[in-house]
């Protein structure tokens, strides 16, 4: 497991828990997007953060949130060791109360069981297999969801296929296995009908039979879930790609098929872009349907997949998806930085290679420290590129994306003064790398503009899309005009130094326009996709990003000046996101990714156009990921198994049901 991407999730886990152990989950309205949203503590969430967890790697802060989420599952148990979807001191507890269950409590007893096995005991086992008789349906199951007595509603006695394969889940830790679930697994492969009530789609369903399944038609399950792929290879948003990606790992499929899922969860886990995307049913509210989602877990899953996978690799299953050319390049990056490194003042010496250092980890893809020598392995045979030259630009490019990096935080006032000294330091090795390269003078006068125009868009942006926020409430005088998107590029476009100096020194003039032009696009595409993420900190930051923009236009029109209460209006802009923004920015990425392919088209020096085309790929998939969030959020309420199901009688027993849609 790479070091970068271990602290990036541990950081969002250790946010996301709470001071007692637990991980909250966001209940969000699934039809009206206007509906309020409300924050729930349960033992589920935890359970399945907490056993997702329990293989990954060592790190003394994730130690920590394993044991504090333990420690949270043990104080929840009741004396008969039975859990409630609510947490015992989450005020729906008495507000909305629902009985003991089969599934909640399956998933905390794997989870424990997992961390550390010696809680159960003989008497601890004895009373869970008391539980396991009391609610089977005949001797060896299946089970009933729910501990309510047999004079329960009808409602209250259903038998579902995830909450099985829950429980033999736990049950195959202890070398017990059920031929009844197994049957009741064996009738859904048999139908291709993957659904429960409790769950908003097939993925945690498929995800809980690939942990049980122990008959003969694994493959069957397999082959669903390579259907359920997109036209890119993966499943889209980081949940449904890691609950697939576990699926296909716990029933032994061949592993190369996972690798664009393994990149999605990668890139996910780089740029701490951690989808909304629902995972079960919560109580519905007004008649408006809710559904469950958490980040917590979006991330443990996702770091669970990422760490079975790195161990499918050292048994020798599958290859890593990290190139030769890759690995050659960033070697060769290494070797002359610390050569430079030799030379500036000892006082910087150690500052200045953590955070290259750093920047080495999170290119994991090469897009940063590789870039040239990708670009150049793409040219045709009779063009000829020194691999000195090469490996210089790849360095100035590393050092560019450093400095830049570093002078973004400190402009949107959250980095650290201390770091401007080596933002400059870097800066000046990328003038001194391009001034000394001996190319047409021409691209001398090429390489000034386009660092004057990196300036300008910085300054463009910090003149005229920061505002002022005053108790705590957003002061909108006037927006910016984004007529286009060109201040995006061109605040970026060093990035693209490195192939135009290759295309350059190929005296290849016609083909440097349109990189040049490539690059314009894609830049602003990948700007997109990031504002998308990052809308909320940028609005509640001052930082007015062409997403943020449209956003405030589709909510105030032309009725400024206003002002945004960050309290208050968020969950409105929220809203206006998803049903408006998110169609509207992901279409103009998809623009832009499409425009970028039809000029390296035109690039005559190429032997292999496609190959330049794959750097859109993962800009691609995170804005169909977006488009695809959205659709389905408003689809799957028309899903007619989930309009059927009939309402229990709540009333007769004296709870409501939970995690079901209700009539």
């Amino acid at each position: 497991m790479r070091a970068s991407v271990l602290a990036g999730v541990s950081n969002v886990l250790a946010a996301e828990q709470q001071p007692d152990g637990s991980f909250l989950s966001l209940s969000c309205p699934t039809t009206d997007y206007d509906a309020p949203r409300y924050t729930y503590k349960s033992s589920f969430m935890t359970a399945l953060i907490l056993d997702a967890l329990t293989f990954c790697p060592k790190a003394e802060v994730m130690e920590v949130i394993k044991q504090r989420a333990a420690q949270f599952l043990i104080n929840e148990r009741s004396p008969q060791w039975t859990y409630n979807y609510w947490s015992r001191t989450a005020p729906e507890y008495k507000a909305l109360p629902y009985p003991e269950d089969l599934d909640d409590s399956a998933c905390a007893w794997r989870a424990l069981y997992r961390y550390d096995a010696t809680l159960f005991t003989g008497s601890v086992l004895a009373t869970l297999i008391s539980h396991l008789t009391a609610t089977e349906m005949a001797e060896g199951g299946p089970y009933r969801t729910w501990f309510v007595p047999e004079t329960a509603e009808v409602g209250w006695q259903d038998v579902d296929l995830a909450v099985n394969s829950n429980v033999a889940s736990f049950l195959r830790l202890l070398d017990i296995s059920l031929p009844a679930i197994t049957a009741l697994q064996d009738a859904a492969i048999a139908k291709s009908t993957y659904t429960s009530p409790y769950y908003i789609s097939e993925y945690p369903v498929l995800y809980a039979m690939s942990r049980s399944y122990a008959g003969d038609n694994g493959q069957a399950i397999v082959n669903y879930l390579l259907g359920l792929r997109n036209d890119r290879g993966h499943w889209g948003a980081p949940l449904l790609t890691a609950l697939a990606v576990l699926s296909l790992l716990h029933l032994k499929a061949d592993s190369s098929l996972m690798v664009p899922g393994i990149k999605v969860l990668e890139t996910a886990a780089l740029s701490g872009y951690w989808d909304e995307t629902p995972f079960c049913f919560d109580p519905e509210r007004d008649r408006v349907l809710y559904a469950a989602q958490s980040p917590a877990l979006t991330v443990a899953f996702s770091l669970d997949a990422l760490s079975q996978y790195d161990e499918a690799i050292k048994k020798g299953e599958v290859k890593a998806s990290i190139s030769p050319l890759t690995t050659r390049a960033i070697s060769d990056c290494i070797r002359v930085v610390d050569q430079h490194l030799k030379d500036v003042p000892a006082i910087v010496r150690p500052a200045l290679q953590s955070v290259f250092n750093d920047m080495v980890l999170r290119d994991t893809h090469g897009h940063i420290f590789a870039l040239s020598s990708y670009f150049a392995s793409l040219l045709k045979p009779e063009y000829s590129v020194s691999p000195a030259l090469i490996t210089l630009l790849n360095v100035a490019n590393g050092y560019g994306w450093l400095a830049y990096t570093l002078y973004d935080d400190l402009l949107d006032g959250e980095g650290d003064i201390a770091s401007l000294p080596l933002a400059n330091t870097m800066l000046l090795r990328v003038i001194s790398i391009y001034n000394d390269l001996a190319l047409p003078p021409g691209f001398h006068r090429f390489f000034r503009r386009i660092m004057d125009r990196i300036e300008a868009a910085n300054y463009w942006e910090i003149t005229y899309c920061r505002l002022p926020i005053r108790r705590n409430a957003v002061i909108i005088k006037q927006l910016p005009q984004y007529r286009t998107y060109n201040l995006l590029a061109d605040r970026s476009l060093g990035h693209a130094l490195g192939p135009l100096a290759i295309l350059a020194s190929i005296q290849a003039t016609a083909d440097m326009r349109s990189c040049t032009a490539l690059f314009r696009h894609y830049l602003i595409a990948r700007q997109l996709n990031d504002d998308m993420h990052d809308w909320k900190s940028d609005i509640a930051a001052g930082r007015i990003t062409p997403v943020v923009h449209h956003v405030i236009r589709c909510q105030y029109g032309s009725s400024l000046p206003c002002q945004i209460k960050l309290d208050a209006d968020i969950p409105v802009l929220e809203s206006v996101f998803w049903r408006k923004t998110v169609s509207y920015i992901a279409k103009r990425v998809l623009f832009h990714t499409a425009a970028a392919k039809s000029v390296v088209a035109d690039m005559s020096c190429l032997k292999q156009p496609e190959g330049l085309s794959r750097l859109l790929d993962s800009v691609e998939a995170t804005a169909h990921a977006a488009m695809h969030e959205r659709a389905r959020m408003r689809e799957f309420a028309k899903t007619s198994f989930y309009t059927s199901r009939p309402k229990p009688h709540a009333e007769a027993c004296g709870w409501r049901p939970i995690r079901c849609l209700l009539e």
